[in-house]
């Protein structure tokens, strides 16, 4: 700024890099919307993990997921290692997990996410904007909290969270009271009713012991969207096969019931996915 040739050059390149990097964090904003739309069009429900840093969100997640990463063309994602750390620090968890998630009736992808901390600066939430768009742009949020913490310290993180959340957010959120193995019973007790307004109808786990996991995954499938209940009647043609496994790929297949001039499918899905199989079953129809 008026010190010399060699200050202000110095001065352009900050600003050039300045931009460069707001120019990635909106790539990876744009990409990462491309990848929600595509899980949600191959019939995925999306669940994210919110909640401060320490609560054991990637404990959590390696307890609920399945063993294999899961991306749309590979086994794993480019951006995500084969599983979240567990560690006892800040910012472990500075990009998004993503692993499947074990549910009998559903198709869920389940993401780990950068932790809330008290007091952010705004030019670092700003960097992590597009981690926050998987809790924004989810299903379902289950909001994570280590139930060991002192009960004033709980109740300022939950009215954060939910401050945070609530700003954009219209999924539903599930209060998760993790790290139960560290309380005893009756503290616990007292602390859920404490926070019944800020945490109605808890979960208690300990992603530690995984214990009570049973009945979180229960909680998952009955607040996710309700799925569709769809019977298609299709006439057997050369492609008749390929819509039956499309089926399959994108839909709980509840019975399958081949004849000699049609095959009959019964299956639950998304709203979306029931669309799209109506569709597939008229090109059939105006094949055959």
């Amino acid at each position: 700024m008026g010190l010399g040739e060699y200050d202000e050059s110095r001065e352009q390149d900050i600003k050039a890099r300045i931009s460069r990097i707001r120019d990635e964090l909106s790539n990876i904003e744009k990409t990462e919307q491309q990848r929600r739309e595509t899980r949600r069009e191959s019939g995925f429900d999306l669940v994210a993990l919110a909640g401060y840093t320490n609560a054991g969100k990637s404990t959590l997640l390696r307890r609920l997921a399945a063993d294999v990463a899961v991306d749309e063309n590979d086994d794993r994602h480019p951006d995500l290692d084969t599983t979240a750390e567990s560690q006892d620090d800040l910012f472990t968890t500075l990009g998004t997990t993503t692993r499947r998630m074990e549910l009998a009736r559903r198709d869920v992808l389940l993401t780990d996410t950068v932790g809330f901390i008290s007091d952010l600066p705004h030019w670092l939430v700003e960097s992590f904007k597009s981690t926050l768009e998987s809790v924004y742009q989810a299903d379902l949020v289950l909001l994570v909290v280590d139930a060991s913490e002192p009960l004033a310290d709980i109740q300022e993180k939950l009215a954060t969270s939910h401050d945070t959340l609530y700003e954009r957010n219209e999924a539903p959120i599930v209060t998760v009271f993790n790290k139960t193995d560290r309380v005893e019973d009756a503290a616990l007790a007292e602390k859920m009713e404490a926070l019944a307004a800020l945490a109605p109808a808890p979960v208690a786990v300990s992603a530690r012991d995984a214990s009570n996991l049973e009945e979180l995954r229960e909680r998952i499938d009955a607040a996710l969207p309700a799925r569709e209940r769809e019977r298609l009647v299709l006439p057997m043609t050369e492609d008749t096969m390929s819509v039956v496994s499309w089926v399959h790929d994108h839909a709980h297949v509840r019975t399958v019931d081949y004849g000699d001039q049609e095959v009959v499918i019964d299956f639950e899905a998304r709203p979306t996915i029931v669309e799209r199989s109506h569709a597939k079953a008229s090109d059939l129809v105006a094949e055959a």
